[in-house]
């Protein structure tokens, strides 16, 4: 995309010639893709309680990864952005149809419903993982280093509206389909709707966007070869720091989350036992979440990464998250890590992530598709699942609550130096590739 004058959207949002469709459609899919996740999301946390403990659910996760990125990886090295993004969408569509029979009958489904939640709770966050990685990856692919600084806070903002659309419909059509005796389950037909609208958005941008730098391999090649290929990713990630600091940045990260999502999970399965009400209650607190981060996302992401740079705007992920802890350390109560939660997660969606996305513009093809995804699916549920475990391991030897979030908070505050090290490769990373050509 060329260098123009840029003009101001509501004295807020900069864009040059050339960019609206570009954005606009990038935003579009951004509202599609999280809104059909978070239709989901509250089916998902509420029929979760009726499974056994968190470490469980994040270990069956981490194995779903596994067992799916191979085979993404080896798509991503063999077919073009406009191709395999369809069939991915596609594929989690067809999963999720089949799990509407499973789960719409509590006490007379086809199989045990602990099971058929289980299997659902894995779907969904894998699901959330790979094709959030993938959309970012694309986007990536298409905007360059300042355009990403520019305008992913922006597209960010389209995801969260989309969220906090899914999120408020959610918990009013879920209420509206417990009295017709239908059952939460049918949110899951709003969510492949919107799916395929986002799948429709990805493919007007590829037609939009600039001709992508890559070209399939010769198809005569050995499987050796093609194995490799595969596999890529996995290598360039092993050797390169910068993209070991970002996992090492998502480690920490997590950890956070993951101790507040397990205080909160806990308080709601003791406090509010009817299904439908734990997926209103988890519907609000996402609405309440991305209220938050769409305000930061419009305001605060893009002026904070220009002004204070990467690593301030990395670093108040874990300041939010260390008073989170310790606020619930000092005041154990479901109103309070729900304030926690929401500030964590709208702080993490409104600047982190941006910020994350766009440390992936200065990297190649394959960083962005292959890379990315062992980091955001893969490592990702690697480490919910070690965090799990630890919070279970910890909670069997009769560690209290409070105790938990003191103990998780020296952890958090690890992240700031971690986000430090991060701008330094970043930065790094941006002067070698500003002073030859852009990767391919």
């Amino acid at each position: 995309m060329t260098e123009a004058p840029t003009r101001r959207v509501f004295g807020l949002l900069e864009l040059r010639r050339g960019e609206e469709a570009a954005v606009l459609c990038s935003a579009a899919y951004a509202f599609c893709l999280m809104a059909s996740y978070n239709v989901l999301k509250p089916l998902r946390e509420a029929v979760g309680t009726a499974t056994r403990g968190i470490g469980w659910l994040w270990t069956g996760t981490f194995l779903g990864c596994l067992v799916v990125l191979p085979p993404y990886w080896a798509v991503v090295a063999r077919f073009a952005r406009q191709q395999f993004i369809p069939w991915v969408h596609r594929f989690f569509a067809l999963l999720f149809a089949g799990f509407f029979f499973l789960l719409r009958d509590e006490e007379h489904g086809p199989i045990p419903f602990v099971h058929a939640a289980a299997g659902f709770y894995v779907t969904v966050s894998v699901f959330n993982l790979l094709v959030l990685s993938q959309q970012w990856g694309f986007l990536a692919d298409v905007f360059g280093k300042e355009q990403g600084e520019r305008l992913f806070a922006w597209i960010a903002a389209g995801g969260t509206a989309g969220g906090l659309f899914a999120s408020s419909a959610a918990a009013t059509i879920s209420d509206g389909l417990a009295r017709h005796g239908i059952g939460p389950a049918g949110l899951i037909w709003l969510a492949i709707a919107l799916l395929e609208g986002a799948t429709a958005c990805a493919l007007l941008l590829a037609r939009r966007a600039p001709p992508a730098e890559w070209h399939p391999r010769d198809p005569g090649r050995t499987i050796a070869a093609r194995a490799r290929d595969v596999f890529e990713g996995a290598r360039l990630f092993a050797r390169s720091p910068y993209l070991l600091a970002i996992a090492a940045y998502l480690f920490v990260s997590l950890f956070t989350a993951s101790f507040l999502y397990n205080f909160q999970r806990d308080l709601v399965k003791l406090e509010i036992t009817d299904r439908a009400r734990q997926t209103e209650y988890n519907a609000w607190i996402n609405t309440a979440t991305q209220l938050v981060a769409l305000a930061g996302q419009a305001l605060l992401s893009a002026p904070l990464l220009r002004r204070a740079g990467f690593a301030v705007t990395l670093s108040i992920l874990h300041g939010v998250g260390i008073a989170g802890l310790i606020g619930f350390g000092l005041e154990p109560t479901l109103a309070v890590v729900s304030v926690a939660w929401i500030a964590l997660k709208g702080v993490d969606y409104s600047l982190a992530k941006p910020a994350r996305e766009a440390l992936f513009t200065v990297v190649s093809r394959t960083e962005k598709y292959q890379s990315k995804s062992l980091i955001d699916a893969g490592l990702y549920r690697g480490f919910d699942m070690v965090d799990g475990w630890i919070y279970d391991g910890l909670k069997a030897a009769g560690l209290a609550a409070p105790a938990l979030a003191f103990l998780a908070a020296p952890v958090t505050a690890v992240g700031v130096f971690v986000s430090r090290r991060l701008a330094r490769e970043r930065r790094r990373r941006h002067d070698a590739v500003s002073a030859g050509p852009r990767p391919s």
